[in-house]
């Protein structure tokens, strides 16, 4: 009683902060999926406390691996429990979703039997929904497959862990607000991780002028709605609870080919998506390390003080990213907001080879948001 009382007194005093409990610690969500130059046995044990295979399939009423390839890759990641028994191991699954949803409530019941038993036999400790994205039309079939499939989680789980079920929400707010049942979710979805990345992708049509992918506050002459901590702030207000929502973070940066060179701040008109990035040879997307290598030869770097959005120009090259600076800054605003910790799309877009810093780090932002989140 009296070392209770005596830590009462430490935190009026503002000189003790109380511990929090498992249920509600930080957590660090991570997207993994295969590319040539990122094997799974390169993931690391001890970073996230959760890591999610994406993509799996929704096939004749069950889950399918599109290989032996994303086998083999499951049984890896799920071996690194071994050497981390906390780490949590999901599968994402993101396309197929209208098969299941769109039919009845029998076809339900029976995916999730068959969906639970397929996570069960291959080790995974949970599912995580990425419908991108539900319409207004599904909002009410999606909260009844939400509410069954929990109902059958929990009847599985006599005696044992009961498998976890996340989703990705959208990065818009017409979508998050006709698409979702939010009472629902809150009720059958252990979290949630709201994509707040991709906020601008060229578009000849429609977003045709440079933009920053995942700025945390907004953007001069936007609306607020195109920022992290706008969009964030939306989704708090339609009652999606703070304990239960991830801030999703890029791990990568959105390139535009400017129409002309000497025009390179931000909305300076576009003709396309990026060139082919430097490193990873990505269209339209330059991966961690492909941001470093061009600043190592030449790119100019903008830091915009007021939305706290990066942005790299060489020539007619343009790039929007992300660097281990602004993503401890989200990480760190997200634990302020009383969120439940980030997720990150995605781990094979880090810096796996350590070209981004001096003293060879890899995988320098996944290490800065564990970092700041203090986990």
């Amino acid at each position: 009683m009296r070392a209770r009382m005596f830590s009462l007194l430490l935190f009026v005093l503002g000189i003790y902060t109380p511990v929090k409990s498992a249920a509600d610690s930080n957590i660090f969500v991570c997207y993994f999926t295969q590319t040539r130059y990122f094997p799974p046995s390169a993931v690391p044990a001890t970073t996230c406390t959760h890591l999610i295979y994406a993509f799996g399939l929704i096939s004749g009423g069950t889950i399918k691996f599109r290989g032996q390839t994303d086998v083999n890759a499951i049984n890896t990641l799920v071996g690194l429990k071994k050497q981390n028994p906390e780490l949590k191991v999901l599968l994402s699954l993101q396309q197929g979703f209208p098969t299941i949803v769109t039919d009845s409530q029998t076809t339900m019941e029976k995916f999730s039997v068959n969906a639970i038993s397929v996570l069960r036999n291959a080790g995974l400790d949970g599912i995580d929904f990425d419908w991108e994205f539900p319409l207004k039309k599904d909002r009410d079939n999606y909260s009844r497959f939400l509410k069954i499939f929990r109902t059958f989680v929990n009847k599985e789980a006599i005696g044992k862990t009961p498998l976890l079920v996340t989703m990705a929400l959208a990065n818009n707010v017409y979508a998050l607000k006709t698409g979702y049942d939010v009472t629902s979710i809150n009720q059958n979805v252990d979290f949630y991780t709201v994509m707040a990345y991709d906020l601008h992708v060229f578009n000849a049509k429609v977003d045709n002028v440079t933009g920053f992918n995942s700025p945390l506050y907004p953007v001069t002459g936007e609306i607020k709605y195109l920022s992290v901590s706008g969009l964030m702030s939306y989704c708090l207000s339609l009652g999606f609870k703070p304990s239960k929502m991830l801030l999703g973070v890029p791990s990568y940066g959105r390139s535009y080919k400017l129409n002309d060179a000497n025009r390179h701040g931000i909305h300076a008109p576009a003709v396309s998506k990026g060139d082919p990035s430097p490193y990873r040879h990505l269209k339209g997307i330059y991966a961690y390390p492909d941001v470093c290598v061009a600043i190592q030869h030449g790119a100019t770097i903008v830091s915009d003080q007021t939305s706290h959005g990066k942005y790299i120009y060489k020539g007619t090259a343009w790039v929007a990213y992300d660097d281990d600076i602004t993503v401890a800054e989200k990480a760190r605003w997200a634990v302020s907001q009383g969120l439940r910790g980030v997720g990150l799309w995605a781990v094979e877009l880090d810096d796996l080879d350590g070209i981004c810093t001096k003293d060879k780090t890899k995988l320098s932002l996944m290490t800065a948001i564990k970092n700041a989140l203090n986990i």
